[in-house]
């Protein structure tokens, strides 16, 4: 998740979220956004290419100068497996698998990617990926909320971050000065939104065509299932093209736990909720959509008998309830790491 809120309070009992929320979107090929490369705190190290290192010494220029004799392995997700929230770099979920087993796992993830853009993460870094042993993606809160919050019509996949700024934007862009005056004294009378596609050569006909007649229809909910099933079927392919060991994870939330709050997690979260787009996800990313998204994924593996384990049943264990676990309802706190890590390892 990418967003600010003034929560003054939160940083007291965490600082390293006030480094997290100053951290901005790099744009990239391929994947639209990702990391500021070369980032350097006490919290987030990142390398040449914005990836997050394991452990960050001063002669390393990429996560991949991090391994020398290990076979290895990839974690791919969202800002959750990517460690915001944690103190450091080696409380992350990659550092810990990386000392806990015999692999070395890198940390392919990025803050805020949909599902599509965890798999682009992956394919893009192929090529530096030596001896890989096992895919651990751990994912799917983006793609449950996306599909509403950006509310992007007439599209069969789960949106990115910003997809209607992009598209606005885009489409701004291509609309030639003598377009954008006839626009402006005509859009208010024929409300059309294909602007962008008049040219010399078939302006009369767009500009008088009726609305497009074949709409996908899709809700939501048809959008999210739709991309679930894709993403799986890719990682299938994946794996078994390339022999390898895949697992899926359901990321744990705060929202979709039934956990009883500590003090520092209601402080948090309460912050979090100032903020009204945060709070527009919140209301989202509800439990009847945790229960939607979760049938989704567990349907999906077990067609293409890939594993998949739900990360939020260990939250939910009695000798847990009185830990504080999250740092916001999205991200986890050096403890809840380390718990939901150790159970990953369960199964390793």
């Amino acid at each position: 998740m990418m967003h600010k809120s003034n929560r003054e309070e939160s940083y007291k009992l965490s600082p390293q979220l006030k480094f997290y929320d100053s951290m901005k979107a790099s744009w990239k090929t391929y994947s639209m956004f990702g990391h500021f490369a070369n980032l350097r705190s006490e919290y987030c190290n990142t390398d040449i290419d914005g990836l997050r290192f394991n452990s960050f010494k001063s002669n390393f220029k990429s996560i991949f100068d991090q391994n020398h004799s290990k076979n290895c392995a990839v974690i791919t997700g969202n800002s959750t497996a990517f460690g915001e929230g944690v103190s450091k770099d080696e409380k992350t979920m990659s550092n810990i698998l990386s000392n806990k087993t015999d692999l070395f796992f890198y940390n392919l993830c990025g803050r805020g990617l949909n599902g599509f853009q965890e798999i682009i993460y992956f394919i893009q870094n192929l090529n530096k990926l030596k001896n890989l042993k096992k895919i651990f993606v751990i994912t799917s809160i983006n793609d449950a909320l996306l599909p509403e919050y950006e509310n992007v019509k007439n599209q069969q996949y789960s949106p990115i971050y910003g997809q209607n700024f992009f598209e606005k934007t885009m489409s701004s862009s291509l609309i030639s000065w003598k377009f954008k005056i006839l626009k402006f004294f005509l859009n208010p009378f024929l409300k059309k939104n294909n602007w962008h596609q008049l040219n010399k050569l078939n302006w009369k006909k767009e500009l008088f065509k009726k609305s497009t007649e074949y709409d996908l229809d899709m809700s939501p909910n048809d959008v999210i299932e739709n991309t679930i099933r894709n993403n799986i079927n890719i990682w299938n392919y994946l794996s078994k093209g390339m022999n390898l060991e895949i697992k899926i994870f359901l990321q744990p939330i705060c929202l979709w736990s039934n956990k009883p709050l500590t003090t520092e997690e209601i402080t948090i979260i309460s912050e979090e909720k100032k903020n009204l787009k945060i709070k527009k996800i919140f209301d989202i990313a509800n439990q009847e959509k945790y229960r939607l998204v979760k049938k989704y994924f567990k349907n999906e593996c077990e067609k293409n008998e890939i594993y998949f384990e739900d990360l939020n049943e260990i939250m939910n264990l009695e000798n847990n309830k009185n830990l504080w676990l999250f740092n916001g309802n999205f991200h986890l706190s050096d403890l809840g790491t380390s718990i939901t890590t150790n159970q990953i390892l369960k199964n390793y």
